[in-house]
């Protein structure tokens, strides 16, 4: 289940404000193979690209062109949102060649407070994130658990580096290993 709810006056005056985005119940799953791209590399994969077929230089150059313009002057309006909530999340990545199963559920993760202006940077530049969740690491093949972790985490985004411009977000975060967390 996912939903958006924005505000529709502050659209009208030229600004993004996101009262909230929520995702529940979402489940994801990565397989990486022994050789080849994983699963996350193939969806965000440039779609008229074939893997099989070596890039040319005009392709690199152009790909290289597109990457160098992540700067917070390429957002044209002022964007701010209240929160933005991941509730039960269920993430399993494969590991075909260690022949591991890392599970990820009863994840919750919170950005709050988002506030990114490119005029006022100094002041409208942060966010707050929360995340709490439960890691298992298991055997693909075997009977064997190797462990769970509990975490629990919180902490402080700066989205935009102030003397570059450019949208490489610095993360501040304190994450907590909570009863129950063991490995064998």
């Amino acid at each position: 289940k996912l939903s958006l709810a924005v505000s529709f006056p502050h659209l009208l005056i030229g600004k993004i404000h996101v009262h909230e985005l929520l995702g529940s119940d979402i489940q994801a799953l990565l397989v990486k193979p022994e050789e080849g791209d994983s699963s996350l590399d193939l969806l965000f994969d440039k779609p008229d690209r074939d893997p099989k077929k070596e890039k040319s230089r005009e392709d690199q150059a152009k790909e290289d062109d597109d990457d160098d313009d992540h700067t917070i002057d390429s957002l044209k309006i002022p964007a701010s949102l209240r929160t933005a909530r991941l509730e039960n999340f269920t993430f399993v990545a494969e590991l075909i060649e260690k022949k591991t199963r890392i599970t990820c559920r009863h994840v919750n993760i919170d950005l709050t407070d988002v506030e990114i202006s490119a005029s006022d940077l100094e002041n409208k530049n942060h966010a707050t994130l929360a995340l709490e969740g439960q890691v298992s690491f298991d055997h693909r093949e075997k009977d064997l658990h190797y462990g769970e972790m509990n975490l629990k985490g919180t902490g402080a985004i700066t989205p935009v580096d102030r003397q570059t411009r450019k949208i490489e977000p610095e993360i501040q975060f304190r994450l907590n290993l909570e009863e129950g967390t063991y490995v064998e």
